[in-house]
């Protein structure tokens, strides 16, 4: 577990002890508190000192207590950097017994260390036209790590908290320059009750119901650009949601399904759409009615001469 530690007086040696909550008392030592463990760290001029602590599993209720040569002291000045520099970097976080989801994000590109963190979310806007909200919790994630690039986060869900059919999930993002909520979906594995999404900031996300899987979903702004998505759930069984994004002024939209061979399987779509997000749902089966076997398929989005394909998977 790396971290850093903010002190008041430098040049010394500081012992950090580690516990786990109730917190201390005034002396900086609570009775009930579990020692876990401690090591000792020269402090300099910064202030600020990183350190690698030999605590395994940073927990919700573990706190330090700084003791120096002359006091000791209780101290909340611990961050936990659990989001290293790199590419591809993975960081969980949640199931920390506060009842947070299970969570797990996925940097492009992380320029300087941080920690990443989830907590409910002190307020969040209602279900936008379109959408069904289960449960009553909304969740914050946060981070202090700078990065570049986009973030896979994938949220596991309760399947006692869904308003309606499980295969309608989607992963909401709340927008804050748009001032609304945007479907971010990317995958949902319905048997592993984890669905994810990509975006490129991190504000509050919910899992909610889509209440129009086909045809067109309700959109905060019209799309910049063509734009196909990954299908919803993927991999499937029977039956899959694809959706993409018309910009401004419409266009003349084919969406084809192929096999590994090149073979044509399907055409799903081969109309003029007006600009927004629009998604449609492949049954499995060809063009001749009928069912198609377990195996890889792409889907091909084709308009103005511009050409998207997306890969997914049948299972049976």
């Amino acid at each position: 577990v790396f971290g850093t530690l903010t002190y008041d007086t430098p040049d010394q040696w500081v012992t950090i002890d580690f516990y786990e909550s109730p917190a201390p008392d005034a002396s900086g030592y609570g009775e009930a508190a579990h020692y876990l463990d401690s090591f000792d760290l020269y402090v300099g001029t910064s202030g600020t000192e990183a350190f690698v602590a030999p605590v395994a599993t940073p927990t919700a209720g573990m706190f330090l207590c700084a003791l120096t040569r002359n006091h000791s002291e209780f101290s909340n000045s611990l961050e936990f950097i659990n989001t290293p520099l790199g590419q591809d970097v993975e960081v969980a976080v949640g199931e920390d017994g506060t009842g947070d989801p299970q969570t797990t994000l996925t940097f492009d590109s992380v320029t300087t260390p941080g920690a990443t963190t989830i907590e409910e979310a002190q307020s969040c806007a209602g279900p936008p036209m379109g959408f069904t909200f289960g449960g009553t919790e909304c969740w914050e994630l946060e981070t202090t790590a700078v990065y570049t690039g986009s973030i896979t986060v994938c949220f596991s869900y309760d399947e006692s908290e869904i308003v309606g059919p499980e295969l309608a999930l989607v992963l909401l993002h709340y927008d804050t320059g748009l001032n609304a909520w945007v479907d971010i979906t990317s995958s949902l594995d319905a048997v592993g009750n984890i669905i994810c999404g990509e975006i490129t900031t991190l504000s509050p996300f919910r899992v909610a119901t889509s209440d129009t899987p086909t045809g067109v979903i309700d959109h905060p702004a019209t799309p910049s650009r063509l734009a196909l998505h990954q299908n919803v759930p993927n991999p499937f069984n029977p039956a899959t949601t694809i959706s993409f994004d018309v910009p401004a002024g419409g266009a003349d939209v084919t969406l084809v399904v192929y096999d590994v061979r090149g073979h044509l399987i399907s055409t799903l779509l081969r109309e003029h759409r007006e600009a927004g997000l629009w998604s449609v749902q492949w049954d499995g089966t060809d063009d001749f009615g009928q069912y198609v076997a377990s195996g890889t398929y792409f889907y091909q989005l084709q308009a103005g001469g511009i050409a998207e394909t997306g890969r997914m998977v049948l299972l049976k």
